[in-house]
């Protein structure tokens, strides 16, 4: 499994419409349960809130990757979501997010989960990868920046 394989058109957004935290968590895991990808969204929900008062997963650079691992999901999985406005989401570095990228897993793949979670650290501190996004105007867009990103990623990272 690569990174962003994870992802899919409907798993995406461009125009997150929450202006907070809780309430882009919630959209995202919508995208996830519309597409019947994890059987209980409120299981979900409360995995993500729990994780989320342990620290914040504002990570600062304009990103945050809220994660929990649940059995609520049979494998890895994630949503993406970019906010042009920005959302407060208590980031390390005071800042608001405009990427957010949801990660769950179910307890039994944490080094796929690891694995993940790194790489996407990695792709979405790229300054020029962050511009490409912002300028995404559907989730086709996205998956052909992530296609271009990832290659090149792969490449270097041989």
């Amino acid at each position: 499994m690569q990174t962003f394989d994870i992802l899919s058109k409907k798993s995406i957004t461009v125009d997150i419409k929450s202006r907070d935290r809780i309430g882009v968590i919630k959209e995202l895991i919508y995208l996830l349960s519309e597409e019947k990808i994890i059987k209980d969204p409120f299981k979900v929900i409360r995995a993500i809130l729990n994780r989320e008062k342990k620290g914040t997963t504002g990570i600062g650079n304009g990103i945050a990757i809220p994660y929990a691992r649940t059995n609520a999901v049979k494998e890895v999985v994630g949503a993406f979501g970019i906010s042009k406005q920005g959302v407060e989401f208590y980031s390390l570095d005071g800042n608001p997010v405009h990427f957010i990228f949801l990660l769950l897993s179910p307890d039994n793949c944490e080094k796929q989960y690891l694995d993940v979670l790194s790489r996407i650290t990695h792709l979405l501190k790229n300054k020029y990868f962050q511009e490409a996004l912002m300028g995404a105007r559907s989730a086709e867009e996205v998956l052909e920046i992530i296609d271009k990103e990832k290659d090149s990623y792969f490449k270097v990272n041989k």
